[in-house]
């Protein structure tokens, strides 16, 4: 996983607007016989994930912002691994992050207001 290593969201929209881009340029290129049509559709596609993807993990990765690089990194991944942590001084970002997480995967809904859940999340 590298997220991770993309712990910023400017580092997060270049890496899945890249990652997008160039996957979608390459499909395209090669389907049409056509470097153009390739380098057209693969800005056209990646700017834009880029731009979404980088502004949606704004509001998580602003949690962290008083963590140094490395406990980011760590924080991040032990989140998406489902990992426990021992270091107890990142133990309240790890929660942050968590709830944060999902959160978003809820779709940015309050508890208990997901598709049509009366009940309330810890």
């Amino acid at each position: 996983m590298l997220y991770p290593i993309f712990a910023t969201p400017l580092r997060v929209g270049t890496g899945a607007g890249l990652a997008i881009g160039m996957f979608g340029a390459v499909a395209i290129g090669l389907a049409s016989e056509s470097l153009l049509a390739g380098a057209i559709f693969g800005i056209a596609t990646g700017l834009p994930s880029g731009i979404v993807m980088g502004r949606s993990s704004r509001h998580r990765l602003d949690l962290l912002t008083d963590l140094s690089s490395t406990d980011r990194a760590t924080v991040v991944r032990t989140v998406m691994r489902g990992l426990p942590t021992s270091d107890l001084r990142l133990a309240p970002a790890v929660l942050d992050y968590a709830r944060a997480v999902r959160e978003q995967n809820m779709g940015w809904t309050t508890p208990g207001r997901h598709r049509g859940s009366s009940s309330s999340l810890p």
